[in-house]
């Protein structure tokens, strides 16, 4: 005979037997017992399952994303140690969506787990107690500002799978000190590592092709850069105003340092422009005040106005191609190659100021 509990106290009349967690058997979210509304949710087991439904009644918000799912947002408790989840309703967690965390201020640490590939536009934007990241090898890609602001965060591990990471990713991540970018990256993309002032060193793997423009813009602590083998330019602004920068190797993959690109490293002493790069844009140089020796590869034909201006310690410069250089006040001109006035390179070391002065464009023909 089955039990029945006629004064809904929980409890079986005829056996006594205790009957305290509700039943919905008929599934309209009423107790079967107390006739208590159940359209909330219950999960009593903390199984992350409604008691009644079945439905998955966690903290987190998923989307459905072609074979699997995707983290989105959290529902009422704000996260502090977060375990993300490998699967949901028995298909993968494959994506942190954009906004996932976004100011999620109480988020302490994360933990990503191996079924993730993707982490979205500013996904950990400004979780300002997040103190270390570590990305799986599952992952191929950080999104735009997916970290940044994360002011807290020291230390960053990115995954051997991941090819690009985002545009200002770990922008402003003030106390970031340690970074390994893994083997698989092709691209750091625009102010990716912006102003991480604490930022002392990094590592640039041979996979990298792109170093964005502005990338380290404002690490005034970094003062060890390997590039790897295959970066073909210095971007715009990618090490401006890097004061710790004492010396940096420039490979053979590079044709080009644009403009700003070393300005303001006021702790640069010495530089040698592979024979690989052909061009040096305006202000390539400008304010390196420690600056003392420079080295001008074979190929290089044209230097920007201001490009050396301010280095006032330089005291040697070498162009391995002494071929008859111009110097003309006229951009058009400059890109053009007319009308300049003949530089005698030779002598050049012993009339410094005319390089480190010049308020000229200079090329060669």
């Amino acid at each position: 005979m089955p039990c029945f509990d006629k004064d809904k106290n929980h409890s079986c009349d005829g056996c006594g037997r205790e009957t305290s967690k509700c039943l919905d058997n008929d599934n309209n979210h009423r107790c079967d017992i107390c006739n208590i509304d159940l359209s909330k949710c219950a999960d009593n087991n903390n199984d992350e399952a409604c008691d009644v439904c079945g439905e998955y009644c966690g903290n987190w918000i998923f989307e459905l994303n072609g074979d699997g799912y995707w983290l989105t947002s959290w529902k009422k408790v704000y996260p502090i140690d977060v375990v993300i989840p490998s699967t949901h309703k028995g298909l993968p967690v494959t994506g942190i969506g954009n906004d996932a965390f976004r100011d999620c201020t109480t988020l302490t640490s994360i933990t990503i787990p191996s079924s993730v590939t993707s982490i979205g536009d500013n996904a950990f934007f400004w979780c300002n107690q997040l103190t270390s990241v570590t990305i799986p090898d599952s992952v191929t890609s950080i999104g735009d500002y997916a970290f940044s602001y994360c002011s807290s965060l020291t230390n960053v591990t990115i995954g051997n799978s991941v090819t690009s990471i985002g545009e200002y990713a770990f922008s402003s991540c003030f106390s970031l000190s340690n970074v390994t970018i893994g083997s698989a990256v092709e691209s750091i993309k625009f102010r990716a590592f912006d102003s991480c002032y604490s930022l002392t060193s990094i590592i640039i793997p041979n996979s990298v092709t792109h170093l964005g423009s502005a990338a380290f813009d404002g690490c005034s602590s970094l003062a060890n850069v390997t590039l790897g083998s295959s970066v073909t330019n210095i971007n715009y602004r990618t090490f401006y105003n890097c004061d710790s920068i004492e010396n940096i190797t420039i490979p053979n993959s590079v044709t080009s340092i644009e403009n700003e690109a070393f300005y303001g490293c006021t702790s640069l002493t010495s530089i040698v422009i592979p024979n690989s790069v052909t061009s040096i844009g305006n202000n390539a140089f400008n304010y390196c005040t420690s600056l003392k020796s420079v080295t001008i590869g074979s190929a290089v034909s044209s230097i920007g106005k201001y490009a050396f201006y301010k280095c006032n310690s330089l005291s040697s410069i070498t162009f391995n191609d002494t071929t008859t250089w111009y110097s003309v006040d006229n951009a058009n001109k400059w890109a053009d190659k007319v009308d300049g006035t003949q530089v005698d390179i030779a002598n050049l070391t012993n009339n410094i100021d005319t390089f480190v002065n010049s308020l000229n464009y200079w090329y060669k023909k």
